[in-house]
């Protein structure tokens, strides 16, 4: 059986099926998780004025990053459904058709993410404060994520053999998307399990009468 045909057949589905075992059990252990904490474990105060809190916050802090993060994960979660390879994929495959972006928008939105890809990982390399906290992981998992967005600008202006870069896509993306439920990449979609299952967490002030669980 040829590579490319092993791939978009057996492996597939087996990806597809760790990736959804992954993510309900994680979802399943975020939920229990978040569902013992009780009201009163919030970092925010409702009294504070906003000024004060958006200060304190991340996007205070730290403006251009929040705004870069913002844009790559909402690329990086959305892009991928829209494609047009991707969709005839998916109807060959399985006949689903999602609607498609014009190829010079999406490559747009492909070199967006790659700015940003590299943006965070020459921030790891670089900054001080981010480096020192850094794992060997931190930069795998940056490196993960940018490969099958690489590979697929790659394959699709056809600057290398198509079939080899091709099946690096195919395999690099494989790879990203069983990687979101058993590592940090996982982020993406806990940030919303958690406010789902008790947003009353989220938001209300710290009882130091009762402590914390």
């Amino acid at each position: 059986m040829p590579l490319y045909d092993l791939l978009t057949g057996p492996i597939m589905w087996v990806t597809v099926i760790l990736f959804a075992a992954g993510m309900v059990f994680k979802t399943i252990s975020l939920v229990r998780l978040v569902s013992v904490c009780r009201p009163g474990t919030a970092f925010i105060n409702p009294n504070a004025r906003f000024p004060k809190v958006y200060k304190a916050s991340l996007p205070g802090r730290y403006p251009v990053t929040t705004l870069i993060s913002v844009v790559f994960h909402l690329i990086l979660l959305l892009l991928p459904f829209f494609i047009e390879g991707h969709n005839i994929l998916l109807d060959t495959s399985w006949g689903v058709s999602l609607p498609m972006l014009p190829g010079h928008f999406a490559d747009n939105l492909t070199v967006i993410v790659l700015g940003c890809g590299l943006y965070f990982l020459f921030r790891r390399l670089f900054t001080k404060r981010v480096r020192a906290v850094s794992f060997f992981s931190d930069y795998l998992i940056i490196i993960l994520v940018i490969l099958p967005f690489l590979t697929g600008f790659i394959a699709y202006h056809r600057l290398l053999p198509y079939d080899a870069v091709l099946n690096a896509h195919i395999i690099t993306g494989q790879l990203m998307l069983v990687a979101i439920p058993y590592t940090r990449l996982v982020h993406m979609i806990a940030f919303f399990a958690v406010r789902l299952a008790k947003p009353a967490a989220m938001t209300q002030p710290l009882d130091t009468n009762k402590g914390v669980v």
